[in-house]
C-alpha cells in the first residue's frame, strides 16, 4: 500500500481517487542500500519504480571498453522504468543506488490498465512517449559515444606520458652506449665482440620499456594485420625507387662536388673502422647482425613506438606528417655519430619509411625497406666518409 501522503508527488498528481487507490493496494515499498543493484541491463521488465529518497545512478555496459559508462541519475520524486513500460523492451541501463534509497515498485500490468481506460488519450500519449524515449536513446548513444572518445583519449595521453619518460631513457641510453662502443672497439680485434652485447642489452631495455608503458605489441606495430601490404611496400616499392635514389645521390655528389670526385662509386668496407675487420666474412656478420637486430630494433623504437604513438595522440589533418616528421628529428640523430651528412640522408630516407609505415602500421614494410636502404647506402655505394663541407 501507498501512504497517502505520496500522492502529492508529481507522478501521482494527474490521478484520480480511483485511480491512486487501485494503484496503491498492488504497489510496494523497497529500501536499497548504497552501491546495491536495482536491475541489470537488458533484465526483464515488469515494473516500475518512483524513488522517494535517495539517488540511483544508471550506467551502461560497453563491450569495447570492458566497464560500465555512467549515463546519469535520477533522484527523489523521479521515476526509473518507464522506458520498458511504453516501448516494451528489456532494461535499457543498470540502477546502481549511490545512497541508501527507498522507493514505490509499481507493476506496469495496472499503469497499461489505466492508460488503456483512456481510450483517447492513450493512443496519443504513447505516440508522444515513444518519441519522446526514442530521442532519449539516441541521446544516451551520443553520450556514450563522447565518454568512450574522452576515455579512449585519455587512456592515450598516459600511455604517451609514460612511454615518453622512457623513451627518453631509452635515447640517453644509446648515446652513452655508442660514446663507450667507440672506445671499446678500438681494444678488441673483433667489434662484434662489443656490438653484440650491446644488442642484447637494447632488446632487453626496448621490452622493459613496452612493459612499463603498458602499450601492447600490436599498438606498436608488431602484427600480422596487412602483411601482404606490408611485404609488397618494402620489396616491391622499395628496391627500385630508393635504388634508383641512392645511385643518383652518388652519382651527383662526385659529379659536381669537388671533394667527392676522387671516390669510388662503391665503397662496401667504409662502414668498418677496424682496418683488420675489412673483409667480406666480417662484411657479411656485421650487415647480418645489423638487419636481424639493429634495424628491427630502431623501426620499433622509431616507427612502431614514436611515429605510432604520435599519430594516436595527435589530431588533426597533418597528423601523420608531423608524427613522420617528429619520429625522423628521432631517427637522423640515432645516426649523426656516423657523420652530420649521413645523419641528414637518413632523415630524408625515414621520411620515406615513415610514409610506407603509416599506410599499414606493420613493422614488416619499414623493416625490409629500412633493411635494403642501410646495407646498399652504407654498406655497397658507401657515405660514411661523406662529411659537410
Amino acid at each position: 500500500m501507498i501512504d497517502d501522503r505520496f500522492r502529492r508527488l508529481s507522478f501521482f498528481k494527474d490521478l484520480n481517487d480511483e485511480e491512486f487507490q487501485e494503484i496503491s493496494k498492488v504497489s510496494q515499498h523497497m529500501d536499497l542500500k548504497n552501491q546495491e543493484i536495482l536491475f541489470n541491463e537488458g533484465d526483464v521488465a515488469s515494473d516500475l519504480y518512483l524513488i522517494t529518497e535517495g539517488v540511483i545512478d544508471l550506467f551502461s555496459w560497453d563491450k569495447e571498453l570492458k566497464k560500465n559508462l555512467r549515463l546519469g541519475y535520477v533522484r527523489q520524486g523521479e521515476t526509473l522504468g518507464e522506458i520498458s513500460l511504453v516501448i516494451n523492451t528489456g532494461r535499457s541501463a543498470t540502477a546502481i543506488a549511490s545512497t541508501d534509497c527507498k522507493l514505490i515498485k509499481i507493476p506496469f500490468y495496472v499503469l497499461s490498465g489505466i492508460l488503456d481506460r483512456e481510450k483517447k488519450m492513450a493512443p496519443l500519449l504513447y505516440e508522444k512517449s515513444v518519441l519522446l524515449i526514442n530521442r532519449l536513446k539516441w541521446m544516451n548513444t551520443y553520450v556514450v559515444h563522447s565518454l568512450k572518445k574522452e576515455i579512449q583519449h585519455e587512456k592515450v595521453r598516459n600511455k604517451f606520458g609514460k612511454f615518453f619518460i622512457a623513451l627518453i631513457s631509452c635515447i640517453c641510453f644509446f648515446v652513452f652506449a655508442i660514446s663507450i662502443l667507440a672506445d671499446l672497439v678500438k681494444n678488441v680485434s673483433d667489434s662484434s665482440y662489443v656490438s653484440i652485447p650491446l644488442e642484447m642489452a637494447f632488446v632487453l631495455f626496448v621490452l622493459l620499456i613496452t612493459d612499463f608503458s603498458e602499450v601492447p605489441l600490436s599498438e606498436l606495430g608488431i602484427t600480422t594485420k596487412k602483411w601482404k601490404k606490408a611485404l609488397f611496400d618494402g620489396l616491391v616499392i622499395t628496391i627500385p625507387v630508393a635504388g634508383s635514389v641512392i645511385l643518383l645521390t652518388k652519382w651527383l655528389l662526385m659529379k659536381y662536388v669537388a671533394s667527392f670526385a676522387t671516390m669510388p662509386f662503391f665503397q662496401p668496407f667504409d662502414l668498418i673502422l677496424n682496418p683488420n675487420d675489412k673483409n667480406w666474412l666480417y662484411w657479411i656478420k656485421s650487415n647480418l647482425i645489423y638487419v636481424l637486430v639493429g634495424v628491427p630494433l630502431q623501426e620499433f623504437i622509431v616507427r612502431g613506438s614514436i611515429q605510432g604513438n604520435l599519430e594516436k595522440f595527435f589530431s588533426g589533418k597533418y597528423k601523420v606528417l608531423i608524427s613522420i616528421f617528429v619520429s625522423n628529428l628521432v631517427f637522423a640523430t640515432l645516426h649523426i655519430f656516423i657523420s652530420t651528412t649521413v645523419a641528414l640522408l637518413v632523415f630524408v630516407a625515414g621520411v620515406y619509411i615513415g610514409w610506407i609505415y603509416s599506410r599499414t602500421h606493420n613493422l614488416l614494410s619499414a623493416c625490409l625497406a629500412h633493411a635494403f636502404i642501410g646495407v646498399f647506402s652504407l654498406s655497397i655505394v658507401g657515405f660514411t666518409n661523406l662529411s659537410v663541407p
